[in-house]
């Protein structure tokens, strides 16, 4: 899943700076491409990096805000929301409980923990599950999860 999510950022850089007039649009894409696998600290240098480079090719700095104000607003967008949302309606998580578990595990062991914060959740949520006889959740019922045969919403109905 993380590999075709980084390929789609690394398309939409790739469009961007091909219509944006940046200079080696395919290399950017690449470059972000690379970089999304790296949490939190990759996608800052793939939105810096091309920043950097439009400031000193064409010395615009409100083009090379624009830059990277877009840039930022992609990797923010596709990272954040597009990726835990897709990953967890895969993996039957909540997105929030993606997010939350690489929040916690990178406070509390860093990189390391950024990489192992998906695995550990969804272990504790497979263990879980199976110690407890709980079915998979259906449709919007990701937050709330209910032993078989009984269905508990979400929004309380």
């Amino acid at each position: 899943m993380r590999m075709i999510m980084s390929f789609i950022t690394a398309a939409t850089i790739t469009a961007f700076a091909f219509f944006a007039g940046i200079s080696f649009p395919v290399e950017w894409g690449i470059i972000g491409f690379t970089l999304d696998f790296i949490p939190f600290i990759g996608p800052q240098i793939a939105t810096a990096s091309p920043f950097l480079f439009v400031l000193a090719q064409l010395g615009d700095a409100g083009f090379a805000v624009f830059a990277f104000v877009c840039l930022t607003a992609i990797q923010s967008l596709l990272g954040s929301y597009v990726e835990a949302k897709i990953s967890g309606g895969a993996l039957h998580i909540s997105p929030f409980v993606i997010l939350l578990s690489i929040f916690l595990w990178t406070f509390l062991w860093g990189t390391y923990g950024a990489f192992i914060g998906v695995p550990i959740a969804i272990v504790v949520a497979s263990l879980s599950r199976a110690m407890l006889g709980i079915s998979e959740p259906t449709g919007a019922n990701k937050l709330a999860v209910a032993p078989k045969g009984n269905v508990i919403s979400s929004t309380g109905v």
